[in-house]
């Protein structure tokens, strides 16, 4: 199996809900096997995207602190 793109999405600075339709419209182009890791920083928002894009066919990782901004990485699902 090949792997798919990797795209990453720096929203810091953003907030809700532009980091929410950001978030979606990359994720809406990627095809099943990218891979997308969004930079943020507002941990409340980071929660409302998680909430959001439980309803797409993705495997998601647990967001991860990293230099005061969280890492969130999601694979789309065929």
């Amino acid at each position: 199996m090949t792997e798919g793109k990797h795209y990453l999405l720096d929203v810091k600075g953003l907030f809700s809900p532009f980091v929410h339709l950001k978030a979606i419209q990359v994720f809406n182009a990627m095809e099943p096997g990218d891979t997308l890791c969004i930079e943020h920083i507002d941990p409340e928002s980071i929660t409302d995207l998680v909430t959001i894009l439980k309803k797409y066919p993705l495997e998601l990782t647990e967001p991860e602190n990293h230099d005061d901004s969280y890492l969130l990485q999601l694979i789309k699902k065929r």
